[in-house]
């Protein structure tokens, strides 16, 4: 097969283009893979050198009406040029705004496209997030990873673009695992510093709370951020005389390390799609912490009270109850989290690939 996967900004760490990136290295391994990007970023995770990584430089303006005008037009031509010359089999986007392109192109040239969508397609809620959601039903294919997610869609769009759930896979699992009695004794937020959708506000004001009992405990925050939300973060930290327990470490390129050494993980999101940060606290073996985010996600996941505490979105009470369970019965954190690394074979690599390759090719030859 002759794959082009198209995106519009490839310049950050997220989970989103962390999978994108593994997808497109996996599906070179057999196929003439063509990374397409809409803008001139540097690819932050690596690429096999099999694929033919493109930067098209549509998007260089920081005007947003330059560049959904002139950069929207020149993306067309240039995405119209390419698919000429090479004949591309199909393209593939994870839901960006890339796909209006697409969806031009595909009434031109009658291509076929495959989108994934990625994250709570219930949190989208601008008008052009819904635009974006109706153009779905001209694609040729749909990628949900959880059941929540394809439900969203009409049975009209799922029907037509013979719609299917492919999760994330468990992504380089480490050889070694948490331990309580060998562990840093912090508590751990791994994910995007962003207020609206992981929430670090609620788990702050959670670790108000823990801290009237466990006076000792740390919380460190990795993750990047816009400047906005880290000046946020840093306000309510020194508001409420958190600088002592509570520290921002930035962005870490060693995720697994971070999380073996943690006491525990916790994730404090109104919404997501599958969390990588999930799915690599299972795989190190240590104790998790979930909210119950839309669209409901985590309960392919994990099992409350049996391989992890799930508790209400915006609720610090509920959170810091958990935090505190774990900490005052280790054990019982420590079954948690080998009860949730044994259902990790749902997840392993090469079962979520061949998902994919069979999908991939099914979807050509409809």
């Amino acid at each position: 097969m002759k794959i082009a996967i198209l995106v519009q900004r490839n310049y950050t760490h997220g989970g989103s283009f962390k999978i994108l990136s593994w997808l497109a290295n996996e599906l070179a391994k057999e196929n003439d893979v063509y990374y397409l990007n809409l803008s001139n970023d540097e690819n932050y995770f690596p690429l096999s050198k099999e694929i033919k990584y493109i930067k098209l430089n549509c998007l260089k303006s920081n005007s947003f009406l330059e560049r959904n005008t002139i950069g929207f037009i020149k993306s067309i031509f240039s995405l119209k040029k390419i698919y000429r010359e090479n004949k591309f089999d199909l393209f593939i986007n994870f839901g960006d705004h890339s796909i209006y392109s697409l969806i031009f192109l595909k009434f031109i040239l009658k291509i076929k496209i495959i989108v994934s969508q990625r994250v709570d397609p219930y949190s989208c809620k601008k008008l052009s997030d819904k635009i974006r959601f109706w153009l779905y039903r001209f694609c040729d294919g749909l990628v949900c990873q959880t059941k929540e997610t394809l439900n969203s869609f009409p049975n009209k769009t799922k029907k037509r673009t013979n719609a299917i759930i492919i999760p994330n896979p468990v992504l380089n699992v480490p050889e070694e695992k948490w331990s309580k009695d060998n562990n840093d004794n912090y508590i751990l937020s791994l994910g995007r510093i962003d207020f609206k959708q992981k929430r670090q506000d609620v788990l702050l004001a959670a670790m108000k709370r823990i801290l009237l009992k466990h006076k000792d405990e740390k919380l460190l925050l990795f993750g990047n951020g816009d400047q906005k939300n880290l000046e946020k973060l840093r306000k309510i930290i020194r508001d409420n005389r958190l600088e002592e327990n509570v520290k921002y470490m930035g962005i870490t390129k060693e995720p697994f390390n971070v999380l073996r050494k943690a006491k525990m993980l916790v994730l404090s999101s109104d919404y997501e799609g599958i969390p990588n940060v999930l799915i690599e606290g299972m795989a190190v073996g240590v104790p998790i912490i979930s909210t119950n985010y839309s669209p409901g996600g985590v309960d392919s996941l994990l099992i409350n009270n049996e391989s992890a505490l799930i508790v209400p979105c915006n609720n610090p009470e509920k959170l810091s109850l958990a935090i505190e369970t774990y900490l005052n019965d280790p054990l019982f954190a420590e079954r948690m989290a080998l009860k949730a690394t044994s259902s990790l074979s749902l997840y392993r690599e090469e079962k979520i690939i061949l998902l994919w390759k069979n999908y991939l090719c099914s979807t050509i030859k409809r």
